[in-house]
């Protein structure tokens, strides 16, 4: 704790003050590291939404349309698909 002290530029009591002891410095220190990784993680899985989940819904919706536009058509032709 005292090197610690001594590159933050604090005093040991000030440490333990704020963190309480060792633990609740490492709790914090693995906090923050965790909600920078989350942070990262959500911006590539909405990358990844936008990118990829939601042109692939646009082309089933497309294509279910275009089934559905079929199957009436065929259906005024007197057709019926089962």
């Amino acid at each position: 704790m005292s090197e610690i002290a001594a590159a933050a530029g604090v005093t040991k009591p000030i440490l333990y003050k704020h963190f309480g002891d060792k633990g609740g410095l490492y709790r914090t220190l693995a906090e923050r590291y965790v909600q920078r990784i989350l942070e990262e993680l959500r911006g590539a899985l909405a990358l990844i939404v936008e990118y990829l989940v939601l042109p692939q819904i646009a082309g089933v919706r497309k294509s279910l349309s275009l089934l559905g536009s079929l199957n009436i058509g065929l259906v005024a032709l007197g057709f019926v698909l089962e």
